[in-house]
């Protein structure tokens, strides 16, 4: 199905008289969405960041969506937001169309909903598909006191900023919603919050939202049910998705990679998405695990988890390299320790994660890593020694293996002395500055990614996200990165520079010499808050007896602006070099 064709939108009214908008594209078997909060049926036909999510749901199956009550094309004067008044929008949907009997599909908030309704229709659903979902609502899972105020910060976020014109505000939401978006995403995602609803409507939503709770109900389910959800996504949770899936009978769980709440085209969990919804819906019959993969079940739940290729075991040999251990593992790739059996040497083998090498645009991102680091030479920068393909043709990165401990496991520890901290950060910039210069930014400078060996030599390792500026192969608006480490710009969605990185060396320095990074939250919604408008507690504050001229030096490079932060990162290392003599 093209989105050429026009969508078909119409209205129907419930029994608590509020008039629904309803759409329907496609053909075949009928496809139920439940409305979740920020949609609009028209807004939503083209955007960048829900039309292959319509094209492709469209293509095999009638897709029927709607706007909720107070949201989109929907009436937006309502006296009633709760479970039971949106499971009658659905319900209203389903009885104008004269549905008997459909696939029902739940996302984020729709996921309740559609529990309620397969729960009170049984004869009518015939599929249930939970995706990025949850059973129990922020308010329901024993929240701290400070998680507690962050909740409540987070609604008058949404009172204060929702309707302004200036998209700061709503900029915190879309960066927790889809933080890998393009700058064309992340401007339209913004737009899509100003004009689905009213500021008032869209906190009172969030607010109902927060106070659900549908464990009961799930543990009633008796319809074939799907649950799906992101491993690293900032909006909902994963573990409200395990929950979720241990509490339906029968459940399968498909942990999906990625950090998207909404599930964006170019990344491979997408991919991963529409193979397992097409199966559990009979669109495809063969089947879609290799010979081998493991199935693991959830204790005591019946909920089954998705299978995948399992990992190099120990004594595997590629090309001329032993596995010995598995020692690492990221967005990107997954990392081995093995002996090269030539060179009687070990080595560390970088592959795309899983069977991620098969998608052509990721494996030319790999390749542009190699070609990154082979680019920089520099005594603290990880070096590459070749490029290997193995038998089964996935392209893996040779690199040295490097004995000692990451800077993330020395800081587990606690704070560290701080001439040994400011010697670390000298070699860092000095690193990030061979790096900048050729071109190169790094935009994921963290503890876990900074080797130091017994030498007391730090490597600044995984160039998995670094961006060649002459390539272009990172779109602008990319959000890429830990976002413990991110700059304001970056957590915001914004384009980054060498800056970026800086900032980044900023938030290690100060972890480094307090124990604890600048910014600290119970919720990735109040962290993002905290980089973009706070300023972090003074160093004095946390360690007394530094010098004030190191506390001058790193709360520059935390800057909220860029261009109010040093220049390069040689100027960095200067500064921190003149601060080395008053270290104690």
């Amino acid at each position: 199905m093209s989105l050429d064709t026009e969508q078909e939108i119409r209205f129907c009214t419930t029994s608590d008289g509020v008039r629904i908008a309803y759409a329907r594209t496609g053909t075949g078997p009928p496809l139920v969405k439940a409305a979740n909060w920020l949609s609009h049926l028209e807004f939503d036909w083209r955007s960048p960041v829900w039309r292959h999510w319509l094209r492709e749901l469209s293509r095999d199956h009638t897709l029927i969506r709607y706007d909720e009550r107070g949201c989109g094309l929907s009436d937006w004067s309502v006296q009633e937001f709760s479970l039971e008044a949106w499971v009658r929008d659905l319900e209203a949907v389903v009885d104008a169309l004269e549905l008997e009997q459909f696939s029902l599909l739940g996302i984020s908030q729709g996921g309740p909903i559609g529990i309620a309704y397969a729960v009170r229709h049984p004869a009518r659903v015939t599929r249930l598909i939970l995706y990025g979902t949850y059973s129990r609502g922020r308010s329901h899972r024993n929240l701290t006191e400070r998680e507690r105020e962050e909740r409540e910060l987070m609604l008058r976020m949404i009172q204060v900023g929702w309707g302004k014109d200036h998209p700061a505000f709503r900029q915190v939401f879309t960066s927790l919603f889809i933080p890998g978006a393009t700058r064309e995403q992340t401007e339209w995602f913004n737009e899509l919050q100003r004009i689905s609803a009213t500021p008032e409507n869209a906190a009172r939503m969030g607010a109902t939202f927060d106070g659900l709770d549908v464990r009961e109900l799930a543990s009633r389910i008796q319809v074939p049910t799907l649950v799906l959800h992101a491993t690293g996504e900032l909006r909902v949770p994963f573990e409200e998705g395990r929950v979720l899936a241990s509490l339906i009978p029968g459940a399968r769980f498909v942990p999906l990679e990625s950090r998207n709440h909404i599930l964006l085209e170019s990344e491979p969990a997408w991919g991963r998405f529409l193979q397992e919804v097409r199966d559990f819906l009979g669109v495809l019959r063969e089947p879609t695990s290799p010979p081998g993969a493991a199935t693991v079940r959830l204790a005591g739940a019946g909920a089954e988890v998705a299978t995948r290729p399992p990992p190099l075991a120990p004594g595997a040999v590629v090309a001329n390299y032993e596995v010995v251990e598995q020692v690492g593992r990221g967005g990107m790739g997954v990392v081995y320790k093995a002996l090269d059996r030539r060179l009687e040497r070990f080595v560390a083998l970088k592959f795309l994660a899983d069977d991620l090498y098969t998608r052509p645009e990721l494996g030319q991102r790999f390749m542009q890593e190699a070609k990154t680091i082979a680019s920089l030479d520099h005594p603290n920068l990880c070096t590459i020694l070749e490029i290997e393909e193995a038998a089964g043709g996935e392209i893996f990165i040779v690199m040295p293996f490097y004995e000692g401990e990451t800077l993330k496991q020395k800081l587990a520890r606690g704070a560290l002395d701080p001439a040994e901290a400011l010697d670390y950060g000298v070699q860092i910039a000095d690193g990030l500055a061979h790096a900048h210069a050729a071109g190169v930014v790094h935009r994921d400078v963290k503890p876990a990614n900074l080797m130091v060996t017994p030498g007391g030599r730090v490597k600044v390792l995984d160039f998995g996200i670094a961006k060649l500026a002459s390539t272009g192969m990172t779109r602008t608006g990319a959000v890429l990165g830990t976002l413990s480490y991110m700059s304001p710009e970056q957590a915001g969605g914004q384009p980054v520079d060498h800056r970026a990185d800086l900032w980044a060396l900023g938030a290690v320095l100060y972890e480094m010499l307090t124990g604890q990074p600048p910014f600290t939250a119970e919720s990735p919604e109040a962290l993002v808050a905290a980089i973009l408008w706070r300023d972090p507690a003074p160093l004095a504050a946390l360690r007394p007896g530094l010098p004030d001229a190191l506390g001058t030096v790193i709360h520059r490079l935390l800057e909220k602006e860029p261009d109010s932060r040093y220049s390069d990162a040689g100027a960095v290392k200067s500064a921190i070099e003149a601060l080395r003599p008053h270290a104690h």
